[in-house]
């Protein structure tokens, strides 16, 4: 029997780019919900949902009438992996709790993460359970885009996962059965977003003040650039406690145009299922725009 295990959202392990160095967990502060660094022969895994309720692109709420499932406010991922050398979560540059990363999307490699998984995610609700997604040892899965209306206002979501027989006829998924709190988004204050969700560039270090919410252990915030929304980006992992300054040096290269601005609170459980290292948990964010006067 293949072993796997699950992490948890916002980004894949799919697809190289730059670096490789780790990412100091102690130093950043924050989590993710993804590993950052394996070793040859780890197995480990994630699943989470997230939901973004302004995206800091369009700059539309979820709700928006406009808004379809295929926009992916809300999404469910999940992936299951083997580590068959010692790698880590790439990036170009670092500065202190923030890294900088050639695309938006963090991703891993999968040079030293091989997908190992025969079986398929459900999120189950009161009165029904909705298969997301079937995975196997050939690729990794892509995110599941859900409708919001589905999560929002549940309190928390099951999320299980069954085995299926693979083509050798072998049983290579653990049951996985747990729960995810759907929480509400981050509040943005400064830069203050205002009703339209745009702002003047502030001068110097750039200074993002949230508010902080029981229970949400970390944060995330992501620069980037409005014009190549998948381009370049900085991410800052930190603490939750509503406040964090991106230095200027890595500030200075999104002054001459539009850029985007995302807060996003982690919810997240470490845990073990039979040796296998499992992440599980939800990502609610906003965005904003920073504008040239």
């Amino acid at each position: 029997m293949k072993r796997l295990g699950l992490l948890v959202v916002g980004a894949l392990l799919a697809g190289a780019c730059g670096g490789d160095e780790s990412i100091d967990r102690e130093e950043r502060g924050g989590e993710t919900l993804v590993q950052t660094e394996w070793m040859a022969g780890d197995q480990f895994g994630h699943a989470y949902v997230s939901w973004q309720v302004r995206d800091p692109v369009t700059l539309r709420q979820w709700d928006h009438p406009e808004v379809m499932v295929t926009d992916r406010a809300c999404v469910f991922g999940g992936q299951l992996g083997m580590a068959t050398a010692d790698g880590a979560l790439p990036f170009e540059a670092e500065d202190g709790a923030c890294v900088v990363t050639s695309q938006r999307t963090l991703r891993g490699s999968e040079d030293t993460v091989q997908p190992a998984c025969a079986g398929a995610f459900s999120l189950r609700l009161p009165g029904m359970t909705q298969r997301l997604m079937a995975c196997d040892d050939e690729s990794f899965p892509a995110e599941y885009a859900i409708s919001c209306d589905l999560i929002v206002g549940q309190p928390e979501l099951r999320v299980t996962s069954g085995p299926m027989e693979s083509e050798a006829g072998e049983d290579v998924l653990v049951s996985l059965d747990g729960t995810v709190p759907i929480t509400p988004a981050p509040t943005l204050s400064s830069p203050d977003p205002g009703v339209g969700g745009r702002a003047p560039w502030p001068e110097g270090d750039l200074s993002v003040e949230w508010v902080p919410r029981s229970g949400s252990a970390s944060a995330e915030v992501i620069l980037g650039s409005w014009n190549d929304p998948e381009g370049p980006a900085v991410h800052c992992f930190v603490r939750d406690d509503g406040e964090f300054t991106i230095p200027e040096a890595l500030v200075a290269p999104y002054r001459d145009g539009t850029a985007t601005l995302e807060i996003a609170q982690i919810t997240m459980q470490e845990t073990e299922v039979d040796g296998f290292d499992f992440r599980l948990g939800t990502r609610s964010s906003t965005g904003m725009q920073l504008i040239r006067p």
